[in-house]
C-alpha cells in the first residue's frame, strides 16, 4: 500500500496541514517555547558546569593525596567506592544516592536535625552528585603524581 503524501498527506496528519484564519503551526509555537526557556536553561547549565568544575579538584585532590599516601583499612573501601561511578550505570548510582540522601535516608536523618535544606531534586543535590559521578576522573589521575603512590591498592 502507498503512502499517502502532498495534499492528500495534509489532510490526514493535522501538522502538515496549511495554517488557516492565523493559525500557528507547531512548528513556530516549538521556536516561541523554546526561544523563552533557553536563557534561563543556559544560566543554569552554566552555573552547573561552573560549580562541579570548582568542587570537582577541590574533593578530588584530597582524596587522591589520601589515597596515595595512607596506609589505613579502609583504604581499599574508599577506593572501591570512588570507582564505583565507573561500575554502577548513573541509574543505578542516581537511586542509591537518593536513597541515602532522602530525609529517611542515613544521611538526610543526619541533615534534617541540623535544620539543612534537604538534597534531593534540588540545585544543591544535582552538583552534589554530579561531582560524586565524576570524582574518579579527576581521583585516578590525580593520585599517580604523589610519591609513594599506590592509588587505592591496599
Amino acid at each position: 500500500m502507498r503512502r499517502p503524501h502532498g495534499k492528500a498527506a495534509a489532510g490526514r496528519i493535522p501538522w502538515l496541514a496549511p495554517a488557516e484564519h492565523g493559525a500557528v503551526h507547531a512548528d513556530a509555537v516549538s521556536v516561541a517555547v523554546t526561544a523563552s526557556f533557553a536563557a534561563p536553561l543556559r544560566k543554569i547549565a552554566i552555573e552547573f558546569a561552573t560549580m562541579t568544575t570548582i568542587l570537582l579538584p577541590l574533593v578530588g585532590t584530597p582524596v587522591a593525596w589520601w589515597l596515595a599516601r595512607t596506609r589505613h583499612g579502609a583504604k581499599g573501601a574508599v577506593a572501591a567506592v570512588v570507582t564505583l561511578p565507573l561500575v554502577l550505570p548513573p541509574t543505578v548510582l542516581g537511586f542509591h544516592l537518593l536513597v541515602l540522601l532522602e530525609p529517611d535516608g542515613p544521611i538526610g536523618r543526619l541533615l534534617q536535625p541540623s535544620g539543612r535544606q534537604l538534597l534531593p531534586f534540588t540545585f544543591a543535590g544535582l552538583v552534589v552528585a554530579s561531582v560524586i559521578y565524576s570524582l574518579p576522573f579527576v581521583v585516578q589521575p590525580a593520585c599517580w603524581p604523589f610519591p609513594s603512590s599506590s592509588c587505592g591498592r591496599p
